[in-house]
């Protein structure tokens, strides 16, 4: 937002455009989201005959890729399974306890891809002065994201319109903040491009709110 002001950009569509390609891309409007970042996508987002991938046989090929990668390199993916803590041994995570109990140790180091709340309870207090100092730092004084909301819809391919694109996004109003729950919504029909994604004369769509929805409303439901 500073870059658009610093530039004189006041054309209200296109400030508004701007903001949800912002908050698309990372789940925040443009004053929380990096200079950078957007550069990046704008500029690859408008190349010459530039498309959005969809992934053939849908987002699980995505994870079968990676793991073929891992496996192509000797390394191993074991899958359903649940790591209940992080060890520490001489200053330095040394490997983790699975919840079966089992202990799988580390030659060079332990990467976490969760996030930081969980990942911090993987390593009980005392195990580190400086990581303790990290977690009493960090763990209180940053916010949370918004919750994502996800629906899943088969339906006959009937009742789809001829004029409809596989993947589109709404915006209930500008006039609202971009994060304001369901205020943006995304929504797939990868059965457009992909077949095989449903039987035939089906189609599955894919919608969700993007980052912005209140868990509290759904914090305690019976799923």
């Amino acid at each position: 937002s500073e870059v658009l002001e610093e530039v004189g950009v006041t054309d209200p569509f296109l400030t508004n455009y701007l903001n949800m390609l912002a908050f698309l891309l990372q789940g925040l409007p443009m004053e929380g989201t990096l200079t950078a970042v957007m550069a990046y996508m704008v500029d690859d987002f408008f190349q010459p005959k530039a498309v959005m991938d969809f992934p053939k046989g849908g987002s699980g090929e995505m994870i079968g890729a990676l793991a073929r990668g891992v496996t192509k390199h000797g390394g191993e993916v074991r899958r359903r399974t649940h790591v209940e803590e992080v060890l520490v041994e001489n200053g330095r995570a040394a490997g983790v306890r699975l919840r079966s109990g089992r202990v799988v140790k580390a030659r060079k180091a332990v990467v976490s891809n969760a996030d930081l709340w969980n990942t911090f309870r993987f390593v009980k207090p005392g195990q580190h002065a400086g990581l303790d100092k990290e977690r009493n730092e960090l763990v209180p004084s940053t916010e949370q994201c918004k919750s994502f909301m996800h629906l899943h819809v088969g339906f006959d391919a009937a009742e789809l319109p001829d004029d409809i694109p596989p993947q589109w996004t709404t915006v209930a109003s500008w006039d609202e903040p971009i994060d304001s729950p369901a205020n943006v919504i995304v929504v797939s029909c990868g059965s457009m491009l992909d077949s095989d994604l449903a039987p035939e004369g089906k189609h599955v769509i894919h919608a969700y709110t993007a980052g912005n929805e209140p868990y509290s409303i759904w914090e305690g439901m019976d799923r």
